[in-house]
């Protein structure tokens, strides 16, 4: 299968996407190094629906920037909000944090067997904040949610976010963060009661982006994004849970 993703991400609000000159500049350069690695590279015929034509070419191309100053590296680590499309549990109050928890991480994802950052189609990033007060949800279908919690505790190979409230301060889950690979950042995030789509994301550390490339998912419509390869959560975590 060259392409496909979760339905949820082909309805959800977009990112702005960075400016159309610099996208193509940035594709063309790399086309122009040739030795660019493509994951997908198709053109699909014109979308019909009876007599209208909504679109004339759809164009996917899915490639590998391996550049450490690619400008998506900003794009993807940025971790501002926006206050029409932010929503937070009312009183929040401040908790103390572990001072070795890191607090920004982004999605790494596995491709042939090696990990990837990914900027897609739609600037649509599952990303987590954790502040002294909320744990931030980026990426949702109608915004970014700041959830409270209970306590944040130390566990076997990680930490544990207890008792994550949604806005309505109903119960959410609770969030165990495995810490797997200590040196690059790496970690599997486990939601407690959730379904096994759902249930594990492989994370990184903001700060350690750029230790790995990206796939870039250039796209001029709306598409499905990309469906990367499933980690083995169990055998990642088979050795903390010991």
């Amino acid at each position: 299968m060259l392409y496909g993703g979760q339905p949820r991400d082909s309805i959800k609000n977009s990112y702005a996407k960075p400016q159309k000159d610099v996208r193509d500049e940035i594709i063309m350069n790399a086309l122009q190094s040739g030795d660019t690695t493509f994951v997908v590279n198709e053109v699909y015929v014109p979308i019909l629906n009876g007599d209208t034509l909504f679109a004339d070419t759809v164009r996917t191309r899915i490639y590998i920037d391996p550049s450490k100053s690619s400008v998506y590296y900003d794009r993807i680590c940025d971790f501002s909000l926006d206050d029409e499309s932010y929503y937070e549990t009312p009183s929040s109050k401040k908790k103390k944090i572990p001072s070795d928890l890191f607090r920004e991480w982004i999605p790494l994802h596995l491709y042939n067997g090696d990990y990837y950052l990914y900027a897609p189609c739609e600037w649509i990033i599952d990303k987590y904040k954790i502040t002294d007060s909320v744990l931030i949800f980026y990426g949702w279908m109608d915004g970014d949610y700041g959830f409270s919690y209970d306590k944040i505790t130390q566990r076997t190979g990680g930490y544990s976010i207890q008792d994550v409230r949604d806005i309505y301060n109903e119960l959410y889950t609770e969030l165990n963060i495995y810490i797997i690979d200590e040196t690059r950042g790496i970690a599997v995030f486990e939601y407690i009661g959730a379904s096994e789509d759902f249930k594990f994301r492989l994370q990184v550390r903001a700060d350690k982006a750029r230790q790995f490339p990206i796939v870039v998912h250039d796209c001029k419509w709306k598409q499905l994004e990309y469906e990367f390869e499933k980690p083995d959560y169990e055998a990642l975590l088979k050795k903390i849970r010991k």
